[in-house]
């Protein structure tokens, strides 16, 4: 046997043994999941926590340690490289099931950074103990390797392993597509686990119904008793319906800076705050539509959204709207399921027969803005005059800086020829949230006309705003 196969061999069997160690180490990780998981997916967790330390592993081993040793196939050199990286995986893995298992959240980039000088000093421990246990069972596993005629076990065994991996992401692709809440609450308690979850593809290879997976997932997880993870909220909302009980129209306008709302740019909105209390310390909770929406309904931190997302845990808010029959008029532009917003998953999660996304005859963000307007009113004619109701306008124009074509300019910007991409954006910007203006005023106008204005309460806000190079970084 010639010296790199040696060392490929070693490697491939120091990797099992790895796995088998990590994987003593994360039974804490699974432990949590079947103790706090009502229904917890036995099968599929077995599955991916197998697969999952198995390219934890191997991971370092592929990346490093086999080019290494196609280069430099020498012991000296590999041995050494090979406990190394496998005593920093272990000390990562002992350490963040620590903080997991006292803080409920898992080692990252920012956390690390929050990590206390004493917490340094015991992973510094941790890699030492490592590096020792490492060490023997190197040598022991390049002893063995020496024996003549070695067998074909383990390249079997490592197959398969990676086949659980395989497996892991395929049954969670499904799980994610069809709300299935046990699988997709799996993935919070493994660290640097990111399965994958994008069910448009199923929805483009036309094997998935959105709609219908989602309300078959939705008949499931209402018979599913509460999960034992979140606590929230932290005390029961308490709240007493006096009537006659106002209406509430939520009108969010994607990527709305508040520097936009002027009388020239907004000047139906810029009318309505001349009446109306104007939060000007309402910030948002991230720059992306999903941190904002999330952080919007719930008052939470976004870091909050997968936990809430795996669980199809909705805001108390929401709650309550359904607690006193509030009838939901409930109009996005923007697609609302998870690889947008996810609001199918967060705040309007458990509502039956949600709408997911806009169709319109009309092109762009832009006719789709006008058409769930048009739908809005649609709705108000049809709705119970004798229950409150609870709108929600998501307006995309903004965001899309998609204008209709034929809308002209608010502001006479005129931008010279040598102007940059951006300075030509922001005045389409402008045009669009103008635009959407145009819209929103509307639907007040239609309130008034109806006399349900003095009985709504109508929230404007935005999401999150959007930056056009203002600090010159490109």
């Amino acid at each position: 046997m010639s010296a790199r196969r040696r060392l490929l061999l070693w490697a491939n069997r120091f990797a099992l043994v790895n796995a088998a160690l990590l994987a003593v180490v994360g039974l804490r990780y699974l432990w949590y999941y079947f103790a706090l998981t009502p229904s917890p997916a036995w099968l599929y967790a077995i599955v991916a926590f197998m697969g999952h330390v198995t390219m934890l592993a191997y991971t370092p081993f592929l990346l490093v340690l086999v080019p290494v040793t196609m280069l430099i196939p020498r012991a000296r050199v590999i041995l050494p490289l090979g406990v190394f990286l496998a005593s920093a995986v272990l000390s990562f893995l002992v350490l963040d099931s620590l903080v997991f298992a006292e803080n409920r959240y898992h080692l990252g980039i920012l956390t690390i950074t929050l990590l206390a000088p004493h917490t340094w000093a015991f992973f510094a421990l941790y890699f030492l103990l490592g590096t020792a246990i490492e060490t023997m069972l190197a040598a022991r596993v390049w002893k063995r390797t020496a024996l003549p005629a070695p067998r074909r076990t383990e390249w079997y065994l490592a197959l398969a392993l990676g086949g659980c991996l395989l497996a892991s992401h395929l049954i969670h692709w499904w799980a994610e597509a069809h709300y299935d809440v046990p699988v997709t609450a799996f993935t919070r308690y493994l660290p640097l686990y990111f399965p994958y979850r994008d069910a448009g593809d199923l929805a483009r290879l036309g094997l998935l119904d959105r709609n219908q997976a989602r309300e078959q997932g939705l008949v499931t997880a209402l018979a599913r008793p509460p999960d034992g993870v979140l606590n929230y909220p932290r005390a029961p909302l308490r709240c007493e319906a006096r009537p006659p009980m106002l209406n509430v129209l939520l009108v969010v306008i994607d990527a709305m800076r508040a520097d936009a709302l002027t009388p020239e740019v907004a000047p139906r909105l810029s009318e309505l705050t001349r009446g109306a209390i104007r939060f000007d310390r309402h910030y948002s909770g991230g720059n992306s539509s999903r941190a904002g929406m999330f952080s919007l309904f719930y008052g939470l931190p976004a870091t909050y959204w997968d936990t809430f997302a795996d669980f199809a845990r909705p805001p108390v808010m929401m709650d309550m709207f359904r607690q006193n029959r509030y009838q939901l008029g409930l109009f996005a532009s923007s697609p609302v399921y998870r690889g947008a917003v996810g609001l199918d998953r967060t705040a309007l999660a458990r509502i039956p027969n949600l709408r997911l996304e806009t169709s319109s005859i009309h092109p762009g963000s832009s006719g789709r803005d006008r058409t769930l307007t048009d739908e809005w009113y649609q709705w108000l004619d049809g709705r119970d005059p004798a229950r409150p109701f609870f709108g929600f306008l998501y307006y995309n124009a903004a965001v899309a800086i998609e204008p209709p074509d034929d809308y002209p300019a608010p502001v006479p910007v005129p931008v010279p020829p040598g102007a940059t991409k951006q300075a030509r954006l922001y005045v389409r910007y402008l045009t669009a949230v103008h635009y959407v203006d145009s819209l929103v005023g509307g639907v007040l106008e239609d309130l008034g006309r109806r006399k349900l204005l003095e009985s709504t309460v109508v929230i404007v806000t935005s999401d999150h705003g959007m930056e056009f190079d203002e600090n010159g970084q490109g």
